[in-house]
Order: C-alpha cells, then structure tokens, then sequence
C-alpha cells in the first residue's frame, strides 16, 4: 500500500478518528478496537501473537493501545514494505487473549466470534468495521474502479463483519481466494454509505466527487459536443459542489442553511451540466453570474465548518 493511495487515505483518517475518539485511553472502545484487529488479521500460536500489514502507523497504533490495555509493549519490525507487530511475553499474551474473549466472546479452538453485532451499539459497530478496514481491508482507486476488499483467513470472523455491514445497509458479497475468503464491497452507493458511515468524512468527499465528476463526463460523452475544456471546469466545479451538497444532505445539514443558499444548492444538485449563468436564470428572482457564484461559494466555505463540526 502506497502512501498518498486512496486506501492509504482512508486508514489514516480511521487511525486519527480514532485518536480523537479515546482509542489511545484505557476504555471499552480501545478494548474492542484491538480485540477485531486481533480477530481479524492476527496469528495466534500458544505462546506468541503477530500482527503484518504494509501501514506503519497501524502497526504503531497497536502497539500503543495493547500498551495501555497490557502496560507492556509489543515489538516492531520491518522486513521490507511489512512490518510486523509481535509480543511472546506470557503475561502480555494472556491479558490481549482474555480480552478477545471478553469484548468478542472470541472462542480460540474455533477462531470463532460469538457476540451478536446486532448487541453492539451503532458507535461501536462502526469502531469494529474501522477495526476490520485497518486491519485487512484495501479500496481501488476510485478514479479506476469502485471496490472495497476485505481478506479474511476466518470463516466465522468474516460471517460477523457481514453482519456488521447489513446492519449498516452496505450490500457485499464474498469470493473464495488461495488464501481463504474476500469480501467485497462494489457498489458506489454502499461504498460512499461505508466511508460515510465509518466517519471518514473526507474520503466520503473525495470519492463523492471522482463519482459525480465520472457520471458527468459520460453523459457529457453522449449528449453534449460543447468546448471541452470550457465543460470540464463546469464539471469539475459542479462535481465538487455537488458532492458537498451530498454531503450535507446525508448529515441532515441542508434545513439549517439560509434560505438563500438552500434555494442554489437545490438548482445547482437538479442542474450539474448548467453554468453559473444558467443556474442564476433559475433562481427567484434571478440573479446574475457573479451573484451566484458569490452564493456558491458561501454554501462550500459554510458547508466545510458544519461536517468539521460533527466530526
């Protein structure tokens, strides 16, 4: 994994979602956080327990919250583009074992899940899918394909992380791999719903805005023989207008703002192809080019500060 790649992006804003939650505090939250990073991508032996990924700060992390649950460290290595996380310290392997019991009733012998997600309350669900993301998860590039995967060696975790995304809504579907199952999530819909509802507020943005921006152009393809390059800056700033517009939307936000920045939000999401000019013809009264994109303007600058604040 790539720093500066989507999937990248999205694990360093779970990681610092959950800082700023408490994980790195002694709390349920943290216990539960490692305990589905242990059960998803862990190697358990008798007296050993190891953790790889190719994201440093995640292996970090570990090592930070095992610490606080423990009050021992972990070590760290690296081979190449992995790094590892590994404890063979008795006492620090039986407290991280007790505590996969006690927040997942995880059973060993069976590598098994027992808790119900449906007992887990919506804060803490999402936590377990921010968990199962950091721990085993990659996203394609959006700009290239819509996909979520995540890899899982236990049947019975898997089982419980589709749980978890039906409770949320998020369609998915499993494939068989060499190394035991895949689950997918493709559908733009759902993944826009994951991000969003894990709280990567502006990743949700970022792919937000490559789907619209895709979806113009190719009904730009097949209905419009316009100037190209004056379209692709109607459809660059109507993309990410339009996202943020989603946005707000999907947090309740949009009745809070002034009647004059609801009205331009409206004409601008039902017209994405119209310039500023054509959009001003559709306001009551109508209002000139610059007039909206004066409007515009606030409605992003007022947009930003509202999803900071709900973070």
């Amino acid at each position: 994994m790539r720093p500066g790649s989507f999937s990248y992006q999205v694990k360093e804003e779970f990681l610092e979602l959950e800082k700023e939650k408490g994980l790195l505090e002694d709390s349920f939250i943290a216990d539960l956080w490692l305990g589905m990073v242990l059960a998803s991508s862990a190697t358990f032996m008798s007296k050993e327990i190891t953790v790889k990924s190719q994201h440093r700060p995640f292996i970090e992390t570990i090592d930070q919250v095992a610490k606080g649950l423990t009050g021992e460290a972990g070590d760290i290595q690296v081979n190449k583009n992995f790094y590892t996380w590994k404890t063979d310290k008795p006492d620090m392997v039986a407290s991280l074992r007790e505590n996969l019991e006690d927040t997942l009733g995880y059973e060993f012998l069976r590598a098994n899940v027992t808790e119900q997600a449906e007992n887990f309350e919506e804060e803490e669900r999402m936590c377990l899918l921010r968990a199962v993301f950091l721990a085993v998860g990659s996203m394609a590039v959006p700009e290239k394909s819509y996909q979520i995967a995540l890899s899982f060696r236990r049947p019975q975790v898997l089982a419980f992380c589709q749980d978890l995304l039906d409770l949320a809504n998020i369609s998915n579907f499993v494939q068989a791999s060499f190394t035991g199952s895949i689950l997918y999530i493709k559908n733009g819909d759902c993944i826009a719903n994951f991000l969003a509802e894990t709280g990567a507020n502006k990743s949700y943005l970022d792919f937000e805005s490559v789907r619209v921006r895709k979806n113009m152009n190719e009904q730009v393809n097949r209905t419009v023989n316009f100037d190209t390059a004056n379209m692709g800056r109607i459809a660059e700033s109507a993309a990410r207008q339009i996202a943020i517009i989603k946005a707000l939307d999907d947090k309740d936000l949009l009745d809070t703002l002034p009647d004059e920045l609801q009205e331009v939000a409206r004409v601008r999401f039902e017209n994405p192809g119209y310039s500023l000019r054509e959009l001003g013809d559709l306001l009551v009264p109508p209002i000139g080019k610059s007039g909206v994109y004066h409007r515009l303007g606030k409605l992003e600058t007022l947009a930003k500060e509202l999803l900071e604040e709900i973070k």
